[in-house]
């Protein structure tokens, strides 16, 4: 019996993510931080600032392993902690200047082993690669088991019918429309949808 596609597709990005985390592996270390560091300050910085809390599910690591990390990267003086002003109990994470530096950089580690691979793709395969992905991200979501991320699948800016051709989507806030390969899975201008737009199985 031929083993189960789920299971192929799991073995298959458990593989590809070996790779990226060794890719990964090798920068942080060279730049003094631990992998998990250097996602907490690329996260920090694209939230423009967040609450541990937060940035520990969003990880998918405890409280406890994020705080000793934070701890970390305060004496390197690269991110500052301050308790929020409306809910006194919740402490906040900011980048130094330093900090927001080194995650801008940070933010290319993982993806430089993928560069390559992917231009040889062609656009329409790799759109439809991450279209795919980002569906697989979503059901996760769904389920509870990570975070939401802010992309464009559950942003109320984002029409799935509202392009036409190569680039059948449509983007409100850019006021134009996008193809697979232009689809956000972290964006700064994202907004949710409705739950209702969310739910629609259409």
């Amino acid at each position: 019996m031929s083993t189960p596609v789920h299971t192929r597709i799991a073995d298959a990005l458990a593989r590809v993510g070996s790779l990226v985390r060794y890719q990964e592996n090798q920068r942080t270390l060279a730049e003094g931080l631990s992998p998990l560091q250097a996602r907490a300050l690329i996260v920090i910085r694209r939230r423009k600032g967040i609450r541990v809390g937060a940035l520990a599910k969003e990880l998918l690591v405890t409280y406890g392993t994020l705080s000793a990390a934070v701890s970390s990267l305060e004496e390197k003086a690269l991110v500052t902690k301050y308790v929020d002003p409306e809910e006194h109990r919740a402490v906040n994470l900011e980048l130094t200047r330093k900090g927001a530096a080194l995650a801008r950089r940070a933010e290319g580690w993982a993806g430089e082993l993928l560069a390559a691979p992917v231009a040889d793709m062609g656009q329409d395969e790799t759109g439809t690669l991450l279209a795919s992905l980002l569906e697989l991200i979503r059901a996760f979501e769904r389920q509870g088991a990570i975070a939401e991320a802010r992309m464009c699948f559950t942003c109320r800016y984002f029409d799935p019918e509202g392009g036409r051709g190569a680039r059948p989507h449509y983007c409100n806030l850019l006021e134009e429309p996008i193809g697979n390969a232009d689809l956000q899975i972290d964006c700064p201008d994202h907004e949710p949808a409705s739950a209702a737009r969310l739910n629609d199985p259409g």
